[in-house]
Formats: C-alpha cells, sequence, structure tokens
C-alpha cells in the first residue's frame, strides 16, 4: 500500500500543466451545446449538483495511455457525470477520455476513478477508490434532482439530492456493502479479520476503519 501512495504522489507531482496538455494534442471544447452541465443552466434548482463547491486543481489521467497526465482545475458534475475544465475564465470540457482523477488535499489523496459496472454503479461514474487491493472499496456519492409541489402551488420545486453508498468489487464482480460488522464480516468471511477489527478497535461504521482493515489484512 506504500508503494502506491508513494506511486499516486508521483504521478501528481510529475503531471503536465494545463498549457502543455494543450500542447501535446488534448482537445477542449466549451461550446455550450457540447456541455451538458449546461443544459439545466437557467432552471431553478436548490442544491449543489458538483462533487466540490469550488473548483480543485487535480491530476488528470487520461483512458488513452499516449497522452501524459496533467493537472487543471476542475469540478465534477454528479448529476451530468461530467468533469468541467476551467479554460481561459470559461468552462470547457476534455474531448479525450479520463480513466481516472487524483486530488491531494494536505497529507491526504483522494482517487477517483470509473469503469466499474454493476450493483447500481454506471460505468460513466466517477467513485472514490478508498482501497485498491485484491478488494477494492468505493464510495459512490450520488446528486439526483428531486421535483416536489408544494401545497395550494402549482409550480414544482427542484432541488438537489445526495445520497452515499459503498461497494467491495473482487474479481470485476461488484456487491453494495452496508458499513457494519455483519455486513463486512459476511462478505469478508475471514477469522483474522475479524480478530484484527477487535485488536484494533476498529468501528466499521466508518469508511477510514474499514480501508485500514482491507489493506492491512485483506491485502
Amino acid at each position: 500500500m506504500k508503494n502506491k501512495l508513494l506511486l499516486l504522489c508521483l504521478i501528481f507531482f510529475t503531471s503536465m500543466s494545463y498549457g502543455q496538455g494543450i500542447n501535446q494534442g488534448l482537445r477542449v471544447s466549451s461550446d455550450p451545446a457540447l456541455i451538458r452541465s449546461l443544459s439545466s443552466a437557467g432552471e431553478e434548482i436548490t442544491g449543489n449538483p458538483f462533487l466540490f463547491d469550488d473548483w480543485k486543481n487535480v491530476t488528470i489521467i487520461f483512458t488513452d495511455g499516449s497522452f501524459q497526465n496533467m493537472q487543471a482545475d476542475i469540478k465534477y458534475n454528479l448529476i451530468a457525470h461530467e468533469i468541467l475544465v476551467k479554460i481561459n475564465g470559461q468552462d470547457g470540457v476534455f474531448r479525450e477520455d479520463i480513466k481516472e482523477f487524483i486530488l491531494k488535499e494536505g497529507e491526504k489523496i483522494h482517487v477517483y476513478r470509473k469503469g466499474f459496472t454493476g450493483s447500481g454503479l454506471r460505468n460513466n461514474a466517477f467513485v472514490e477508490v478508498l482501497a485498491d487491493g485484491s478488494i477494492i472499496f468505493l464510495k459512490q456519492t450520488e446528486k439526483i434532482i428531486i421535483e416536489s409541489k408544494g401545497y395550494n402551488t402549482a409550480g414544482v420545486e427542484k432541488k438537489v439530492g445526495e445520497s452515499i453508498r459503498y461497494y467491495f468489487v473482487k474479481d470485476g464482480v461488484v456487491k453494495e456493502i452496508k458499513l457494519n460488522e455483519k455486513a463486512i464480516f459476511e462478505y469478508l468471511n475471514s477469522p483474522e479479520a475479524e480478530a484484527y477489527v477487535k485488536a484494533n478497535k476498529l468501528n466499521l461504521k466508518k469508511e477510514s476503519d474499514v480501508a485500514s482493515l482491507l489493506r492491512n489484512v485483506i491485502k
């Protein structure tokens, strides 16, 4: 796990700037007709459809390995499943497919990856990878638009609702998992895991403790 963390740090600090990325042939469009996130810009919707409240500087890894990793300021729209990039003060989108992006906040590194399918996960949705061993531990933050009609009113109120789900992936099979001892012990079927949780007083309702268990026992 330490080697993986070192690799992620190396990827982050050796990636190219936005300008260098354009020089290597990456295509970016700011045409509103091609940006799904702008399709509802004129609607009155309460709430934030994005994963982050603000623009975040991340390292982007492209599906096409011929493009080098690059750094850019992005926002990820969880409803449109679209990554926006800031281009000369305007919102734009990469025409090239993005495989994952990495956010470094202080000493903590967050990895977001797409390509997982099953148990409600969509192939084009970026999810956070909390542990990346023989069992991959994923966190999905999902946002949807909820419509409701007020009492004695003709108008419809639209607001953004949020839900969080967790998944284990083993041998390519995705399974939604509840964060509690019963569900996790049943899935792992490992006396060693149970002993580790007891010895280290882990709380399996906390995603950080579940990730710690997988990193240290289920490698």
